[in-house]
């Protein structure tokens, strides 16, 4: 039992040796996650994704798909373009969804969870969690506290950063800068922070940027192929060799965006498959990505259809076809988590 009256100070720094990795983590985290360096990466992401996205629609409706399917009728050719077109719609809506939808934590004036903060057992029991001490003395009060248990964690608290509360589950990253509802993980790929709003259109980002990957990297390699590999030389599919004969007016645009295309899609495939079925995985347990990496001994006791619901809406299998957060919200409003509670004490959140 805590006694009234403490203040819990995290002095981890003081007692212990710091390792390499630990000096090179904290390192990392004050001066690699500046907001400028997190902008300059967003806007690379963002601005990559967007050219790979528009060049793959261009090369592949008027040159890849055309010729290999040549001895094919006009009309599987356009129903190829159809899908490819299906494919590059669900990316790129997606995409956007991910990165529109605002899953951070609101700050509200009348403050109606307030008795789930530090004053939720009385004005004279003060919990203040500290987080990291920089190396000018400043504190860092982030939510990578050491010693934190699942209780702390996954409860009602008070970022020293935001100068707001946290509901359950949620955390604030170091990047956006912003404590977000349910936060899964910060994805660099699309420069936004996963939690509650979003996720449901993450998961289904990977699974088409996984889908229409590997089909373009099947119809890439067979086009450079049979092709241009016929007419070229070994060095030609080296990309800066590829961009210096462009320039010199040896080789068309089209050959230097497929060589891009291939670049990529080779990578983005098993990325894409990987994180969707991830993804699917934490999803069935009812958990977040950040539950399980950091080994959070917690446990949902819905059941796998409602774990979906949590995450897609009803009629989930409808985000395949079209983003339905319009038409089918999430049954909740990422603050309560009442069929979640930690293991071998079954404490539900709160």
């Amino acid at each position: 039992m805590m006694s009234p009256h403490t203040v819990h100070l995290n002095r981890d720094h003081e007692e212990e040796e710091e390792s390499l990795m630990t000096k090179w983590r904290a390192h990392y985290y004050h001066t690699g996650r500046s907001r400028k360096s997190v902008i300059m990466s967003n806007r690379f992401a963002t601005t990559y994704f967007l050219v790979i996205a528009f060049t793959g629609l261009y090369v592949f409706l008027n040159y890849v798909i055309p010729y290999c399917y040549l001895e094919y009728s006009e009309t599987v050719v356009y129903y190829i373009k159809v899908l490819w077109c299906f494919l590059f719609y669900n990316s790129m809506a997606n995409w956007l969804c991910v990165r529109l939808y605002d899953t951070t934590v609101k700050q509200t004036n009348d403050r109606p969870n307030l008795r789930k903060t530090l004053w939720e057992d009385g004005p004279t029991d003060v919990r203040v969690y500290y987080g990291h001490i920089t190396q000018n003395g400043s504190l860092d009060p982030g939510e990578q506290t050491c010693n934190s248990t699942e209780e702390e964690l996954l409860s009602w608290r008070h970022c020293l950063k935001c100068q707001q509360d946290m509901p359950p589950r949620s955390h604030h990253c170091p990047d956006c800068h912003k404590c977000v509802l349910k936060r899964d993980h910060h994805c660099y790929l699309v420069g936004k922070c996963i939690g509650y709003y979003n996720q449901r259109y993450f998961v289904i980002l990977n699974f088409y940027i996984g889908v229409a990957s590997l089909f373009g990297m099947l119809h890439v390699y067979y086009y450079l192929h049979q092709k241009i590999a016929p007419n070229a030389d070994w060095l030609d599919f080296f990309l800066p060799v590829t961009i210096f004969r462009w320039f010199c007016g040896n080789i068309s645009l089209h050959v230097v965006l497929l060589m891009f295309q291939a670049y990529t899609l080779w990578w983005t495939a098993p990325v894409g498959i990987g994180f969707f079925f991830w993804e699917l995985f934490v999803i069935v347990q009812g958990k977040t990505s950040y539950e399980v990496q950091k080994n959070l001994k917690v446990a949902c006791s819905s059941s796998v259809r409602e774990n979906f619901r949590s995450v897609f809406g009803d009629f989930w299998l409808l985000n395949f076809i079209f983003p339905t957060q319009i038409i089918f919200r999430q049954p909740s409003n990422g603050l309560l988590w009442d069929d979640v509670y930690v293991l071998g004490k079954g404490n539900k959140l709160k």
